[in-house]
């Protein structure tokens, strides 16, 4: 009985994870020369390299000459097909050794509607870093072929020669995967880790939400509108937090119970 009941979850899980390998589109720009359907506008030049450290392959975005004019703004269109109905998690990887502090997953819903999820970057870094959000847009559904990323500096121009945006990754799955959970999110902070009681989140943005999950995923605390939360009640171990913020950005942290 106990046998028959382990491989039918067996079963289950494995149908899960084949779900989302078939759903989840990734962009890991293995091959030169291949940026794997993105296009940049033309006031950009753009380099496709093969071979980094760490890395299978980058796409990197050169900025502009300072000859020319410099834009408020870089956009790079994906000229492929998106599954939102399905994809509702976006997870880049990027290295961002330039002044650029937004970038916004962008959908051109009409003509003259354009609706936009933000991501706070970490500038003029020397290593690669993971952001993940979830989609929550209401316009987010069906096949798309309107996406696009837009790197910006509010009120700003566009730096110049001489610095660049690296892309290593870029996944729109079903699920976060354990992998994108435990990346540093640098636009948040959650401490103690350990916690024994009250757990405290920084942010600059308003918290709406607080979310506690345990391994298995099932959701086993929750608080809104406060940057703390009681965790007395949880029994030792791992748990992730889940934090929503204004403007439907949410990040998670890896979190451990004393």
């Amino acid at each position: 009985m106990k046998k028959t009941k382990l491989l039918k979850k067996i079963i289950f899980l494995s149908a899960i994870i084949g779900s989302n390998t078939m759903t989840a589109q990734t962009y890991k720009f293995s091959e030169a020369n291949n940026v794997e359907g993105f296009v940049i506008h033309t006031e950009f030049s753009t380099v496709e390299q093969a071979d980094m450290v760490g890395t299978d392959g980058v796409m990197i975005f050169n900025m502009p000459d300072p000859s020319d004019l410099v834009p408020t703004s870089m956009r790079v269109d994906q000229s492929g097909i998106i599954d939102a109905t399905n994809n509702k998690f976006l997870s880049i990887r990027l290295q961002n050794n330039t002044d650029v502090t937004n970038l916004r997953l962008k959908i051109q819903s009409t003509p003259r509607a354009i609706w936009s999820v933000p991501i706070t970057l970490d500038t003029n870094t020397s290593e690669l870093k993971t952001y993940t959000l979830e989609i929550k847009n209401s316009e987010w559904t069906g096949d798309l072929s309107n996406v696009f990323f837009q790197f910006r500096i509010p009120g700003q121009r566009m730096p110049i020669t001489g610095t660049s945006i690296v892309i290593d990754e870029i996944s729109f799955t079903p699920t976060l995967s354990s992998n994108d959970v435990i990346k540093e999110d640098v636009s948040i902070k959650i401490f103690p880790s350990p916690v024994n009681e009250q757990l405290n989140v920084i942010s600059t943005n308003t918290i709406e939400k607080i979310e506690i999950y345990n391994l298995l995923g099932q959701k086993v605390l929750a608080n809104k509108n406060s940057k703390t939360l009681n965790v007395a009640s949880l029994l030792k171990g791992v748990y992730i937090a889940k934090i929503y913020q204004e403007d439907n950005l949410i990040s998670t942290k890896q979190i451990i119970k004393q």
